[in-house]
């Protein structure tokens, strides 16, 4: 299960978890809550090399509102992504109020 938990792309769903492992979803969704937690970075390992950052929306587009339109319906990140050797390594994102330079 913690291995189905790391890999998941989308985040791993406590109810698909608890029916593929025959356990109950309540167990299933606290278990996961642990794992998040413990996999929560405690911001001792700055990036070095190469890094990438872009921000981004989640939330899907709301009536009447086109691109970045302001929306509380949306939230805005902004990442940050060590690229060494060819590859992406470590990897840090935080919720922004706006996109504004600052």
């Amino acid at each position: 299960m913690l291995y189905e938990i790391t890999i998941s792309k989308k985040g791993a769903n406590s109810i698909w978890l608890a029916e593929h492992f025959n356990v109950n979803q309540k167990a299933v969704w606290g278990f996961r809550q642990k794992v998040q937690l413990a996999m929560q970075s405690s911001e001792q390992f700055p990036l070095e090399r190469d890094v990438h950052v872009d921000e981004f929306e989640i939330g899907t587009p709301q009536k009447g509102e086109q691109g970045r339109s302001k929306s509380e319906k949306k939230l805005r990140l902004v990442i940050a992504v060590e690229y060494c050797e060819g590859k992406s390594g470590r990897a840090y994102a935080k919720g922004i109020e706006e996109y504004s330079t600052a």
